[in-house]
């Protein structure tokens, strides 16, 4: 069982805080996913959704608060039968919303891509559209480029659904690190072509090898070109309801999410960020956003 750890919210104007024993407590569910939780190594701590929870933490003095690192079905099944547990990123259904506290928006993230060695990328413009982004379902069709993909990972319903009509050209990779094994091995040219999943992660494990960012391009997939929005979710409680108003008080805050944005957008390459400006200014004149992952 992961060992649980007691983290000391911070005094805030905004809320009263109570003696610890009268104060009732939130169980942050994390899970490693860099850039987005990382639990061990020399970056422990400074993933987007880790500096998420800081700030929820610092901004809810009112609470105890306690940290546990769990898988994604521990964490959903903690939220079902708990009242106190909490995640800082959970994929928002109309399922889930029978079982679940949903908060404001936390964030508008870029949804999964394709990864591709920048020296192949002619091979790519046969299947881009007008906006530079990559018929999938054309790709895969055509058959000479093959994708690799996670085992058992989920890249949002329309992408799952183009994949699953071209099983002939996807290679399925299981690997406990999901995304460095497929990386490296695109690098070698060896058994498949193009990668899958979200640019923040090819920035991180980038970093992390040690190797050059320019050397690879990122293609939104046209299938799946919008935003997705990202959510806090707590247990379907009285206790969950309070935390989730103290969560959303904390967001409504304009310096709490400019900064929280700019953490995500630090995890971009630079034209994935650009493509996220430009579907920023479509969100805001559009008014609409989809559920975020996992």
């Amino acid at each position: 069982m992961a060992a649980l750890l007691l983290v000391a919210g911070a005094t805030g104007a905004s809320a009263q805080v109570l003696p610890p024993s009268s104060r009732d407590t939130v169980l942050w569910h994390i899970n490693n996913f860099p850039p987005y939780s990382i639990t061990s190594g020399p970056e422990v701590g400074q993933g987007i959704n880790d500096h998420v929870m800081s700030q929820l933490i610092k901004g809810m003095p009112e609470f105890q608060h306690k940290v546990i690192d769990a898988s994604l079905a521990r964490v959903l099944e903690n939220i079902k039968t708990r009242p106190d547990a909490c995640s800082v990123s959970l994929l928002r259904t109309a399922e889930r919303e029978a079982l679940m506290h949903f908060s404001i928006p936390r964030g508008l993230v870029l949804p999964n891509a394709l990864v591709m060695m920048r020296s192949r990328a002619e091979e790519m413009k046969p299947f881009l559209n007008a906006q530079g982004e990559v018929v999938l379902a054309s790709m895969l069709a055509e058959g000479r480029l093959k994708l690799a993909l996670s085992a058992e990972r989920s890249y949002g319903q329309p992408v799952d659904q183009v994949i699953k009509r071209h099983p002939e050209a996807v290679v399925t990779i299981a690997a406990k690190d999901q995304f460095t094994s497929r990386l490296l091995k695109l690098v070698n040219q060896n058994e498949f072509d193009v990668v899958i999943g979200y640019a923040t992660e090819l920035r991180y494990t980038v970093q992390e090898m040690k190797m050059n960012l320019h050397d690879f391009v990122v293609y939104p997939i046209a299938e799946s070109s919008g935003l997705l929005t990202v959510n806090v979710a707590c247990s379907k409680s009285e206790q969950g309801r309070r935390i989730i108003d103290a969560v959303d008080r904390v967001l409504a805050d304009k310096n709490v999410r400019r900064e929280l944005d700019a953490r995500y957008r630090s995890w971009l390459d630079d034209d994935s960020a650009i493509y996220h400006d430009r579907l920023l200014r479509q969100h805001r004149g559009a008014g609409g956003g989809k559920g975020a992952p996992p």
